[in-house]
């Protein structure tokens, strides 16, 4: 779609079918907070609401850069779409997690990851555990809640977005978690 250049951000939109990736690389502050807040807006006004917001190459993100996100969010559901996110570096995770977002967002490890998430309805996915990741273990057959205590154990696991995506996969909920 396009490309927005700056000394200290960089912001590119891919699309991927109906879903639109914004790739943020650089430092996200509130110097840039009005220019990735006009990109999300366009989106939105042009019909496209299922937004991957990529932070693989983000150097630096402080709360104000994180407020564009949860701005946006609710047009997105409001249409039908949502806003997933992909990728943040350790800095930016803590900032994320002490403002409380990785529970109001997604977060993925990759791209095709969050694309595939788009297949549980964000309201369907809310109601079926909120914001809670499912867990399963590479060579089990049972999924649990990131929170279970047996988690911590796993060596190697398999996310998933919802209990839906996790049954649908083959496994079955934790007796003590995930019923």
């Amino acid at each position: 779609m396009g490309t927005s250049t700056s000394a200290a951000l960089r912001l590119q939109v891919r699309e991927r079918g109906d879903v639109r990736v914004v790739e943020l690389a650089g430092r996200l502050d509130q110097t840039f907070e009005e220019a990735i807040a006009s990109t999300l807006t366009d989106l939105v006004e042009k019909q496209f609401v299922r937004v991957v917001a990529d932070l693989s190459k983000l150097e630096y993100l402080n709360s104000r850069g994180v407020s564009v996100f949860i701005a946006v969010v609710d047009d997105l559901r409001a249409a039908g779409g949502d806003l997933k996110m992909v990728g943040a570096p350790p800095q930016a995770k803590l900032v994320l997690e002490r403002l409380g977002v990785d529970r109001l967002l997604q977060q993925f490890g990759t791209v095709d990851e969050a694309v595939a998430a788009f297949d549980v309805p964000i309201q369907e996915f809310l109601s079926e555990g909120g914001l809670e990741s499912f867990v399963a273990g590479v060579r089990s057959k049972t999924f649990h809640a990131s929170g279970c205590a047996k988690v911590k154990k796993l060596k190697s696991v398999k996310l998933f977005a919802s209990k839906k995506a996790a049954r649908d996969a083959g496994f079955r909920p934790c007796p003590k978690c995930s019923d």
